[in-house]
């Protein structure tokens, strides 16, 4: 039986970070400029903002395994935040609570050892909650679990005769999909749990990072703690654990 495993992963786009020059043109096959010439200003961008030496998920992509993560990756990553949450809390009409966010990023899954799919657009940490929901949903039609705008999509079914879960991945407008099979539900759910505790583990890193004065200046110290959490996904507006 195929193993499945899920990947929480963080998208680092480091050409939004950096102020250095692109390349001219688009990136080949659309236009003059080589892979390799783009992936050398990719990582350029990454030198400039101490978040180099990341290996993709997958080749070519911009979403990084959480675990890869080093102590000076993480720390570059808070300060953004702050300074993201800092700018953010000038507007009056929201509360800082709502503007924690998680990272951007998801879960990208994992097949017998290949990556079969990743996170899109307006994926971020906490879409993990989608797959502890079905899990305890059990629901007996196919269910989206949300991947983004523009990936691909991914669906369950639990199959209370074997109780098993049945996993599709594939273009769900074509209803042609790439990647089917079965899982147990014991096994289904410890991926999860799995899934959970790397990110428990990222947030226990994550917390001695944030910056002074992130959350607000006067906030609790515990509030830190919280602040960790829902960067990383283990608490957002929408769930809470």
């Amino acid at each position: 039986m195929a193993k499945l495993k899920l990947i929480p992963v963080v998208e680092i786009v480091p050409y939004r970070l950096s102020d250095r020059a692109a390349p001219e043109g688009e990136v080949e096959p659309h236009g003059p400029v080589s892979r390799a010439k783009w992936e050398s200003y990719l990582e350029a961008c990454r030198r400039d903002v101490g978040l180099d030496g990341l290996p993709p998920v997958s080749e070519g992509s911009l979403m990084v395994a959480v675990d890869a993560l080093e102590s000076r990756h993480l720390r570059t990553l808070m300060v953004n935040e702050a300074e993201a949450l800092e700018a953010a809390t000038r507007n009056d009409t929201f509360k800082p609570d709502e503007m924690t966010v998680p990272l951007d990023g998801g879960d990208a899954i994992e097949i017998d050892g290949a990556i079969v799919s990743e996170p899109g657009c307006c994926c971020d940490l906490a879409d993990w909650f989608e797959w502890q929901e079905e899990i305890t949903s059990k629901r007996v039609a196919w269910s989206e679990i949300w991947n983004g705008h523009d990936a691909t999509s991914v669906q369950l079914i639990y199959r209370p005769e074997t109780d098993m879960f049945g996993v599709r991945v594939g273009a769900y407008e074509s209803g042609e999909w790439d990647v089917t099979l079965d899982i147990e539900f014991e096994e289904l759910s410890a991926c999860v749990a799995r899934l959970r505790s790397t990110l428990e583990a990222i947030a226990s890193r994550v917390e001695p990072l944030v910056p002074h004065g992130v959350p607000p200046r006067g906030a609790p110290e515990h509030e830190r703690q919280r602040f960790a959490a829902q960067v990383v996904g283990l608490e957002s507006i929408n769930h809470v654990l």
